[in-house]
């Protein structure tokens, strides 16, 4: 952490729009980092500003002297949120999380309410407290890397999902996250689920149009 137990400063991919259409934030699966949706944001750009910011310790951004939480992500993102938002980014923007990003967003629309309208979720990775301690041990290693699967395998999903109030999308794609993406909506019943199952890995690039139409209609209906 910084002084006061801040974290560091995040490096953030930004396209900015001078429309008024609601601002989309990007949220990275780990090991990747916001370079992950350069495609996607470059589909979206054309309507809406977007932004892509690494999370600490991956792409560009320095790591954080604390552990690695999901609780640790999302302040990092709401303190970057707050600060664009002084460079003329408009607040609040819609959080979009695929894969473990889908964790951010959730933590980040709990923590900051006020940065955050709107909660677009593509392939939860939620599973039963059981397993997640059984993969939370298959990466109990030193590698750096693996923090941030340590993170979101210790995440509280159970009491983190059932406080959710956001609306949004919850998107079960064709990948073997479907069926635990089916579970979460459950336990987020703001959310609309949508299952697209022709919809295959790499769900950002076989099926990035027609997931930029779903968040295009979501944010603009």
């Amino acid at each position: 952490m910084t002084a006061a137990g801040r974290p560091p400063p995040l490096h953030l991919r930004r396209l900015d729009q001078t429309s008024r259409a609601r601002p989309l934030l990007c949220l990275h699966p780990i090991p990747h980092s916001g370079e992950f949706f350069a495609e996607f944001l470059q589909r979206c750009a054309a309507q809406r500003t977007v932004l892509a910011p690494d999370y600490p310790g991956y792409g560009h951004s320095p790591a954080s002297a604390e552990p690695a939480t999901i609780e640790l992500y999302a302040q990092a993102i709401g303190e970057c949120l707050l600060s664009v938002a002084n460079r003329g980014v408009a607040k609040p923007v819609a959080a979009l999380g695929f894969h473990t990003g889908c964790l951010v967003g959730v933590e980040l629309s709990l923590r900051y309410p006020e940065l955050i309208d709107g909660l677009i979720l593509v392939d939860v990775p939620y599973f039963e407290p059981r397993r997640r301690a059984e993969l939370r041990a298959e990466y109990a290693d030193d590698n750096p890397q693996n923090a941030g699967f340590r993170a979101a395998f210790s995440y509280d999903c159970e009491a983190r999902f059932a406080a959710v109030r956001q609306r949004g999308l919850i998107i079960a794609t064709g990948s073997a996250l479907r069926q635990a993406t089916l579970e979460a909506a459950q336990r987020m019943p703001t959310l609309t689920c949508i299952e697209e199952p022709q919809i295959v890995k790499p769900a950002f690039s076989t099926g990035g149009a027609r997931l930029a139409e779903l968040v295009g209609g979501f944010l603009d209906g």
